[in-house]
């Protein structure tokens, strides 16, 4: 998710990489489905574009994020009432839902709340380190996926060794035992005192807003 494309829309290709990095860290769990591993894409191409060519993450846009959140706290509404009308039309008559189907209103709904809400996450505003930055899109993409899962920060836990491996993928290298300090806040800078980055940039420093 470096080099190799344009930066731009996460592809088909960019999220199930990232599904396969979540099979890696939880082996004991199916990873998310692929349409919750949108946000997490997004992230890993901040990340990788700010390691690959020393840019600052995009600045925030406080109109868009604003017009964001309201679109989609109305959308929620409006999705509650559409399954709650459906689900009283099952009631009166199970045989015809079933015959038609699944509403793809409602899937189309469910897919913008998630692509949308993730878009407004890559805008918002943060000081999170880029190790933080990742930590917290992964526990954000389990509670996505209705899947409860330990988010320990120890070095050999799941957490750290997903956040320790997706860094990697953006040209960032520190061990796990840092990465747990990292996520942790115990410390924001390599124990060496100096940054393993492609490019001989430091990448320990916070993401800009």
């Amino acid at each position: 998710m470096k080099d190799s494309k344009v930066y731009g829309s996460p592809t088909t290709a960019d999220m199930e990489a990232v599904q396969e990095l979540f099979r890696k860290a939880w082996p004991d769990r199916e990873p998310p489905d692929i349409v919750h591993c949108y946000g997490m894409a997004l992230r890993i191409e901040n990340v990788s574009r700010r390691g690959a060519h020393g840019q600052k993450k995009p600045a925030s846009e406080p109109k868009l994020t604003a017009a964001g959140r309201k679109f989609l706290r109305e959308l929620e509404t409006v999705k509650g009432k559409r399954e709650a009308m459906l689900q009283s039309f099952d009631l009166l008559s199970p045989v015809a839902v079933q015959a038609i189907g699944p509403d793809p209103l409602l899937e189309h709904m469910e897919q913008a709340l998630t692509h949308v809400g993730a878009v407004l996450d890559a805008f918002k505003a943060t000081k999170l380190t880029p190790a933080r930055y990742i930590a917290e899109g992964a526990k954000e993409t389990w509670r996505l996926a209705g899947v409860k899962v330990s988010k320990s920060p120890k070095a050999e836990d799941a957490l750290c060794r997903f956040t320790t491996s997706t860094l990697t993928k953006c040209g960032i290298h520190y061990g796990p035992d840092h990465v747990s300090d990292m996520l942790r806040e115990r410390t924001d800078r390599p124990r060496s005192g100096k940054a393993k980055k492609e490019g001989g940039r430091k990448n320990d420093q916070k993401l800009p807003d």
